[in-house]
């Protein structure tokens, strides 16, 4: 395939493409990373939540049964 100025754009094109999938494996692992991270403090942040709930249903069990007594 010939461009302007008679130039071999067959040739360069696998090496744009080439490039290109360089360019987006090199940002796949900290993209991948970064989802790992914000994902464990999710899991982290809502562990952190159902205990805080456990805490005060527990607590609140506590005062119900001394209050029966």
């Amino acid at each position: 395939m010939k461009g302007k100025n008679n130039s071999n754009i067959a040739s360069s094109w696998p090496i744009i493409v080439n490039e290109n999938a360089l360019n987006e494996a090199s940002i796949l692992p900290r993209l991948l990373h970064e989802a790992n991270e914000q994902a464990q403090q999710e899991v982290i942040e809502t562990m952190e939540e159902n205990e805080e709930v456990c805490d005060e249903d527990q607590l609140q069990n506590m005062i119900e049964n001394y209050s029966k007594h």
